[in-house]
């Protein structure tokens, strides 16, 4: 009879642990439930609209930068004017 009163005993304890942890859930479940989570985005929102406006200005300077980098790229010569001018000069002296 010994070991029946054991295990009877470690079944009433397991179940007595079940059923205080069934009601913590419970009541943490419920708890859960009565909380209202809000998800503030405003401050993210502003922040994303704040640096869109900073992206679309540097956009614009790089834009500007790599239109004049362009120009100027056209506008390039291997050879300065004055030292064609200089050289021509110099061929047309030799010559006569």
């Amino acid at each position: 009879m010994s070991k029946l009163e054991i295990i009877s005993d470690i079944i009433v304890n397991h179940l007595n642990r079940f059923e205080k942890n069934r009601q913590k859930f419970a009541d943490d479940l419920e708890r859960l439930e009565k909380t209202q989570i809000k998800f503030e985005t405003e401050k993210a929102r502003k922040l994303l609209i704040d640096m869109d406006v900073v992206f679309l200005k540097e956009e614009h300077k790089r834009n500007d930068f790599l239109n004049r980098l362009n120009s100027t790229l056209e506008r390039a010569k291997i050879y300065p004017n004055w030292a064609i001018k200089t050289f021509v000069i110099m061929v047309v002296i030799l010559v006569i």
